[in-house]
């Protein structure tokens, strides 16, 4: 009896293991059929950088109604017209005022103390004309979107020229939370996965970063935060890396998370050698689970791969200071946001639609937001809560 009780478990393992060659075969020949005759949709079109400011009483989207052309126009002009004198026209009164400043004592007093009244008049009614209330002018967090397609806006309507949805709606969804204005930056490159965002996407934000800095040269123009010092430069106070999707789409030729997660270290100490060691990196999970394009069983596989691929992340804030791992929203939670019975996935059938990207951003945002309030026990959803090289960040708020 004992023998044949051998013969039936050893039966057994082989059948399972040929169960399971079986089912992962399946899903390679899906895979690979997919890939053949995949239509990849274009990157979004308008501007990868932009300024939002918080609505006081109302949020941004609540301003006008999602139905009415007029609407979408009114409110996409005000936008354009706040991130043209955020980016163009503040930095230039900033540095004329410092000018009238530094005029020297055989100028007339009383001219240099008009001059200057008058700048910084008009830069408080800036301020105030959004809400009609005066309030304490804040340090402008900046925020950069790094990584593959779902930074470029691949999914978003390209009739629109808004451009990406997911980091403009970050920013948004930052400025409300927070309280103050929020600088978001995209830097992105279709279909690249950890080696290409190192090859590719890191230098362009180094390139990025330098061009904005213009150096920390005398003649940059000064920035004003509540405590009232003054800074020569704009730091960078969290980069959002979006990875994942194109490196385990490899795993069926020997991508490994061992691998994914050697490449994840490398990637978050080169952006750190970029925008400094007290800047936060922020790993989201990918919600592989609102695809639509890959039937079973690669459906299975897929979120499986995604979930050992997202631990990889969440490993990082035991092994980095200032690392975040935000977990991948559930189906429940993005379709609340983005409105039961409304669509949130693109026509190729695995990135987000606006909807999507919309309902992402907001999940994403609920984690940055302590961070960017200086929130040192904000580390990750789970951990000890203690950083390991870095001192909590200072609050900059009152």
């Amino acid at each position: 009896a004992m023998g044949w009780a051998r013969r039936g478990f050893s039966s057994a393992l082989r059948w399972s293991a040929v169960g399971t060659a079986g089912v992962a075969g399946i899903a390679g020949a899906q895979a690979w059929a997919l890939h053949a005759r995949y239509d990849p949709l274009p990157d979004a079109r308008g501007p990868t950088r932009g300024v939002a400011s918080p609505q006081i009483g109302r949020s941004r989207a609540e301003t006008s109604s999602p139905h009415s052309a007029a609407g979408e126009v009114l409110m996409k002009a005000r936008d354009e017209a706040r991130e043209f004198f955020e980016l163009k026209v503040r930095p230039r009164l900033e540095r004329l005022e410092g000018r009238t400043a530094r005029l020297s004592s055989k100028d007339d007093p009383s001219l240099v103390s008009a001059a200057s009244t008058s700048m910084q008049r008009m830069i408080k009614n800036k301020n105030d004309s959004s809400s009609g209330l005066t309030r304490t002018l804040r340090r402008t967090r900046r925020v950069v979107i790094v990584g593959d397609s779902l930074v470029t806006g691949v999914g978003c309507r390209v009739d629109r020229c808004d451009g990406p949805m997911l980091p403009r709606r970050l920013g948004e969804v930052l400025a409300e939370l927070i309280g103050a204005d929020v600088e978001w930056v995209a830097v992105g490159a279709k279909g690249a996965d950890l080696a290409a965002i190192r090859r590719d996407v890191v230098p362009a934000l180094k390139r990025r970063a330098e061009s904005h800095d213009g150096s920390s040269s005398s003649s940059a123009p000064h920035e004003h935060d509540d405590s009232g010092s003054t800074h020569t430069h704009k730091p960078i106070d969290a980069v959002v890396l979006m990875c994942g999707v194109n490196d385990f789409k490899h795993a069926l030729s020997g991508r490994t998370a061992v691998s994914f997660h050697a490449d994840l270290v490398a990637c978050v100490d080169e952006i750190k050698s970029v925008v400094g060691s007290d800047c936060w990196v922020i790993l989201p999970g990918m919600p592989m689970q609102l695809a639509t394009i890959f039937p079973p069983p690669l459906s299975y596989l897929a979120v499986y791969a995604s979930t050992v691929w997202d631990e990889q992340k969440r490993k990082m804030c035991d092994e980095l200071a200032r690392v975040r791992f935000v977990p991948s929203p559930s189906v429940e939670a993005m379709s609340e946001r983005a409105g039961r019975g409304v669509g949130m996935v693109a026509g190729d059938g695995i990135h987000p639609n606006d909807a999507g990207y919309r309902a992402w951003a907001h999940h994403i945002a609920e984690s940055v937001a302590p961070v960017l309030l200086g929130d040192g026990a904000a580390l990750c959803e789970e951990g000890d809560g203690s950083e390991r090289t870095s001192e909590p960040s200072k609050t900059h708020e009152e």
